[in-house]
């Protein structure tokens, strides 16, 4: 009998440390990996992200896997495409030379926003000068931060999103 060569075998979860949007409809998602690589290097990973309230065991309930390009073995993805304002979360597996590695738990709930929401003056009307795409009056934060005294304020998105999607918008 010779000596036992381990086998290698799928890396174990890692865990997500933060979820972040950007203001492009995606989701920047960043992780640590699990001290446990099952006795191979880590080569890649793959992120899905899936709406807040649907099964991650359902596959047809995953968006993804956003996947590196070229592959390493990262700590941070970006999952792109995005609804505007759907609440979202993420699970990450590594990936090493037996394959892809088991999923980390679920991470918090983010809302992804892919336009940019403008406040405009209280007549509502656009000018060369100020309240169009190319030159807001004002660009409201995604976490909807409170705006200084403004007086009437009319609330638009830039693009096709609907006004009922700003619920609990605070001026």
């Amino acid at each position: 009998y010779g000596p036992m060569i381990p086998v290698p075998t799928a890396p174990e979860p890692p865990t997500i440390t933060n979820v972040a949007a950007n203001s492009n409809g995606s989701v920047t998602v960043t992780w640590s990996h699990n001290a446990n690589d099952g006795g191979s290097a880590l080569t890649s990973w793959s992120i899905w992200a899936y709406k807040d309230g649907d099964d991650p065991e359902v596959a047809a309930n995953l968006i993804g896997p956003a996947r590196p390009s070229p592959d390493g073995p990262a700590t941070t993805g970006t999952v792109t495409g995005l609804a505007s304002f759907a609440r979202y979360r993420f699970i990450v597996a590594d990936h090493n030379a037996v394959g892809e590695g088991f999923r980390s738990a679920p991470s918090d709930v983010v809302m992804s926003y892919a336009n940019t929401i403008f406040v405009k003056n209280s007549s509502g009307t656009d000018s060369s000068t100020c309240g169009t795409i190319a030159v807001p009056c004002k660009t409201v934060d995604h976490a909807f931060t409170r705006i200084g005294s403004m007086t009437n304020p009319t609330i638009a998105l830039a693009g096709s999103e609907a006004f009922g999607h700003l619920a609990g918008f605070l001026l």
